[in-house]
């Protein structure tokens, strides 16, 4: 191979940014041709060196080479950088995954443990498959990976998929002791409380199942521990001691080791002397601790909880798979200021969310039938099909509704990089001018020393 040629095919290469695509290095006969995807940059010292986006770059001897091309169809390296949800239940029906990331392709896959799924192409940076009941028997860890085929392409890194078994964590007060409310720890079955103006108590006016309960005068009844499967739902036994009168509790959670507290749905009043049982929904995964708090000043007032009772997110299958069926609008102008977007369906619920990309948007809860989400400018700072989809914690994502982000007024200012011809001989007849660059619309027109031209309108790069 010519050396001195290798200079201008390198300058061909950057002048026509073509290396987002790949690269055909051919051997002489005999040897292997070598294709290479997704590149970024050549740089030539003795050896050629062919640096890579994604994956390893390659350093080839020039003497080995007998000659480059550049094939545009070369599939680039697929990259996966996230999932619509990460955990199910063992056991679980059939459900719907959204991948999101770059370089998908209509012929890309999403891979469960390496098989791949029938999967549907939404755009290049989302899929979707339908994930079998029939691989939700078991309990475990799932690679998940999206495929696109040669030439180029490959297998994305990796992201984890959690089928999960359900666990149930119960703590019933039947280990420990603890006889005044003074502030202290206290190892559990579960794990280790704080009793802040609590105690544990088994007197006659006490009400327990069992031998023992927590007795709250106007503390804190706190874990100190986290619990690693998130939380479903937890339930919570409680009733007034002796005969003290009714009182206000709360049920709390941190998802940052203690250090931030939220409340779990609304106060409770405990107004019977024997047990009821509170409920609440939490729907949370990953690390998660509770507290107990009173919700009153009456240090008079005592109440008894047993049973304290978690089972882990996901085991409750309370909210139905959101149903997408129009949007409105679907588009709108490059740079166009924020809107309110409306979606139209079945199954919403009050946590359900609009996403635009994956991404959530502020929703508004309006009926079951009904949501509004407001759409920013950031998100309308490109030409492209954006994926509007509604989103309910378990249970799912629904299918999805294009989004339209077309060039108009808003447009940005357009841009000429060149003119064909650039020159012509003094007096010649009209011609006809073509103009090259970004962002055009119908109505733009070519001026000459400021003066309109007779326009017409190619796409959005040619005039």
């Amino acid at each position: 191979m010519n050396l001195k040629f290798l200079p201008i095919l390198l300058l061909l290469f950057t002048l026509n940014n073509v290396f987002a695509q790949g690269l055909i290095i051919h051997k002489p006969t005999g040897k292997d041709t070598i294709v290479i995807s997704t590149i970024d940059s050549i740089t030539f010292n003795q050896n050629m060196n062919v640096h890579k986006n994604v994956g390893t770059d390659y350093n080839i001897p020039v003497v080995g080479i007998d000659s480059l091309s550049y094939d545009a169809s070369i599939n680039t390296f697929p990259i996966l950088t996230s999932l619509d949800r990460t955990m199910v239940i063992v056991g679980s029906q059939d459900f719907v995954l959204t991948a999101f990331g770059q370089n998908f392709k209509n012929t890309s896959v999403i891979q469960w443990n390496g098989t791949s799924l029938t999967t549907i192409f939404i755009s290049t940076t989302q899929l979707e498959t339908t994930v079998p009941a029939s691989d939700l028997t078991a309990a475990g860890s799932i690679n998940i990976t999206v495929f696109t085929p040669a030439p180029g392409g490959g297998t994305s890194v990796p992201l984890p998929f959690i089928v999960a078994a359900v666990t149930i964590t119960k703590e019933d007060f039947e280990v420990g002791s603890k006889t005044s409310y003074a502030a202290a720890d206290v190892t559990l079955k579960t794990g280790v409380w704080n009793f802040n103006d609590v105690l544990i108590g088994n007197s006659s006016s006490d009400v327990y199942n069992g031998t023992k309960s927590a007795r709250m005068r106007n503390g804190k009844l706190t874990m100190k521990f986290n619990l690693t499967s998130g939380a479903g739902t937890v339930t919570v036994q409680h009733a007034m001691f002796g005969i003290d009168a009714p009182s206000k509790w709360q049920l709390w959670y941190s998802i940052d080791d203690g250090s931030n507290w939220t409340q779990v749905d609304s106060t409770r009043i405990t107004n019977t002397k024997v047990f009821q049982t509170a409920t609440f929904t939490v729907n949370i995964s990953g690390f998660i601790r509770f507290e107990l708090r009173k919700a009153d000043s009456s240090a008079v007032n005592r109440i008894n909880f047993d049973d304290f009772t978690v089972t882990s997110y996901g085991s409750s299958s309370t909210n139905p798979t959101p149903i997408l069926t129009s949007i409105s609008p679907t588009s709108d102008t490059l740079n166009a200021p924020a809107f309110t977007l409306t979606a139209n369906g079945s199954n919403f619920v009050s946590s359900s969310i609009v996403r635009w990309n994956g991404n959530a948007l502020a929703t508004t809860f309006v009926s079951a039938i009904q949501l509004t989400a407001v759409v920013p400018v950031s998100v309308l700072t490109s030409v492209e099909t954006a994926a509007v989809t509604v989103f309910t914690t378990n249970g799912g994502t629904s299918s999805s509704k294009p989004f339209d982000v077309v060039y108009g007024l808003n447009s940005p200012v357009p841009y000429v990089r060149y003119i064909s011809p650039a020159t012509c001989l003094f007096g010649k007849s009209d011609f006809n001018m073509t103009v090259t660059g970004n962002y055009f619309v119908s109505s733009s027109v070519v001026q000459w020393n400021g003066a309109p031209l007779v326009t017409s309108f190619v796409s959005a790069t040619v005039l």
